[in-house]
């Protein structure tokens, strides 16, 4: 067959394959590495110029930090810049999307004032005319464990726990820069504990979708919005309930079946676990499985993205061995043929806080953090699986 496909900069050939197509390996990158302890709680997303960004924390300036790649691979060209930087502490636990307008829109915490801060980039790179907005700042402690999704109406909307009430919050955009119009409702309020560890997409039929972690029964729990804003008409359900410590640290995505798909972590076995919900609101026929369970303590901090051939891809750590491991579903529902792999195991301890992004190649690249070094690395798979 002849040859029709090419490694991205950095990634070199590793062989060709029967249809003609070409496996690269992976590439492992350090793109950001100052005097500061930075790469905490990274979050990655493809900018509209086709190139990994990527929001983090610099815990020792207590700000905003956004490293744009210079290429696919993120192996040359990185340009890293503050990109919100006021008196309080600012930055933790950011979530970063591209918004309707082609900029980068982080959600982050204010952990000095424990309040949910929005930081809209005045370019791809993040590195002018960025405005920072406080969106929800009450006497309780928010912000925990903020997620950011572009809803259906082309405003941002973000999922948070509540610490104070112990419960789900919900903070909807009144504009692409969330400077103005801007509303927070509590989206699920049980006797339990929810709310912690939240990831949110927008389901197939426009809504918002969000899961969480039900601290008190320790299973997985998920809310559907009933309107854009998640003011009316939520339905929450507790979806994975075992005998085990589950549901924590989730990931959700929209398969292309159109129904939600969580990944999260098995404290009790550690293990990585998979849930895949039987309707848009995750209410019924949902079925959880074990994707990945070695003699290391695997799962933890999972990030889950829906790959270029279709099929669940997730990014989670090996906590044993600290490395960076993948695991790739061999179907829709994540129940047979998965593969998971160690995908980059130095000395260092890396692997810390992975998020995951599908590159216009159709190769994942998956943003994480060495601990030892303090310092983020960027990951960038040769294969379209990580394998």
């Amino acid at each position: 067959a002849r040859v029709t496909g090419v490694c991205p900069n950095g990634l070199a050939l590793r062989g060709v394959n029967p249809d003609g197509t070409v496996a690269c390996t992976s590439a492992n990158t350090t793109v950001d590495d100052p005097v500061s302890q930075v790469g905490s709680f990274p979050s990655v997303a493809i900018g509209t110029d086709g190139l990994p960004i990527i929001a983090h924390w610099d815990i020792t300036l207590g700000v905003l930090r956004v490293t744009h790649c210079g290429n696919a691979a993120c192996t040359d060209g990185n340009e890293s810049f503050t990109a919100d930087d006021p008196a309080n502490t600012v930055g933790g636990y950011p979530s970063l999307r591209i918004g309707t307008d082609g900029l980068p829109v982080i959600a982050h915490r204010d952990t000095t004032a424990f309040a949910l801060r929005v930081t809209h980039c005045g370019n791809i790179l993040c590195s002018a005319g960025n405005i920072s907005t406080t969106v929800d700042d009450q006497v309780n402690t928010v912000a925990s464990d903020p997620s950011l999704a572009i809803g259906a109406d082309g405003l941002p909307v973000i999922s948070h726990g509540e610490g104070t009430a112990n419960r789900l919050r919900v903070t909807h955009c009144g504009n692409v820069t969330c400077s103005a119009g801007n509303t927070t409702t509590g989206a699920d309020d049980p006797a339990d504990s929810v709310g912690n560890d939240s990831s949110i997409a927008i389901g197939v039929d426009g809504l918002p979708v969000i899961s969480h972690w039900n601290a008190t029964v320790s299973g997985l729990r998920v809310t559907h919005c009933g309107n854009a804003a998640c003011t009316a008409g939520n339905v929450s359900t507790t979806v994975d309930d075992v005998a085990n410590q589950v549901g924590v640290q989730s990931s959700l995505a929209i398969g292309t079946d159109g129904l939600p798909l969580i990944s999260h972590a098995d404290l009790t076995i550690g293990a990585l676990r998979v849930t895949h919900c039987g309707n848009v609101a995750c209410t019924a026929g949902t079925a959880s499985a074990t994707v990945d369970d070695i003699v290391n303590v695997v799962g933890r901090e999972s990030t889950l993205a829906i790959g270029a051939d279709g099929l669940p891809i997730i990014g989670h750590q090996d906590t044993t061995a600290t490395a960076l491991r993948v695991t790739h579903c061999g179907n829709a529902t994540c129940t047979a043929g998965n593969v998971s792999t160690t995908v980059y195991d130095p000395v260092d301890n890396v692997g810390a806080d992975p998020s995951i992004a599908i590159g216009p190649d159709g190769l994942p690249v998956l943003a994480h953090r060495n601990n030892n070094t303090s310092t983020l690395v960027v990951t960038k798979c040769g294969t379209r699986t990580c394998a």
